[in-house]
Order: C-alpha cells, then sequence, then structure tokens
C-alpha cells in the first residue's frame, strides 16, 4: 500500500468514526407515515417532526378526519419513543 492509500484510508475510517457518536435524535426528524389506532377504528397519520432552537416542533395530518397541520404538543423524544399529544381540535373538516 502507498503512503497517499494508507492516508486515504485513515481519512475515511476518521469521517466514518466522527459520524458515528451523532445523536440519534436527528434521525427522528422528518417526516412519518403510518397508521394510529383510536377506538374501534384505525386511521392513516403522517406525522411532521423538526427541532428548532432544541426544541421539537411537529404538525399531523390525518386525513380520514380532515385534520391537516395540526400542531403537536407535548413532544418528548427519547430515542427511539416519540410521544405527543393532539390538542384543541373538535370540529373536524
Amino acid at each position: 500500500m502507498t503512503a497517499v492509500g494508507a492516508l486515504v484510508r485513515l481519512i475515511m475510517i476518521l469521517i466514518v468514526a466522527a459520524a458515528l457518536p451523532c445523536r440519534a435524535e436527528d434521525a427522528i426528524s422528518g417526516r412519518w407515515e403510518g397508521t394510529a389506532r383510536i377506538p374501534d377504528d384505525e386511521v392513516n397519520v403522517i406525522v411532521d417532526l423538526a427541532q428548532e432552537n432544541g426544541a421539537w416542533v411537529g404538525s399531523i395530518i390525518i386525513p380520514g378526519l380532515g385534520m391537516k397541520g395540526t400542531p403537536l404538543t407535548d413532544i418528548k423524544v427519547q430515542s427511539p419513543d416519540v410521544k405527543f399529544a393532539v390538542k384543541g381540535r373538535s370540529g373536524f373538516k
């Protein structure tokens, strides 16, 4: 192996090693789609999560209930679990 090849290999190892301790919460940010069970029914949901200034923010879309972009409250992230509430919306369109 040449000196240049060894240096390139060392740099690649350092890049991978530096990425390993990245926070798991970063993987939680984004758009999540799935189903949620509510009493006597199952509905499709789309949840958007992000961090802004160290705080979690998000919204939820539930097409079957006419909810679009309803803000999430009480967001708690303890990787790999995320808990939140949806409050204040009783009259769905």
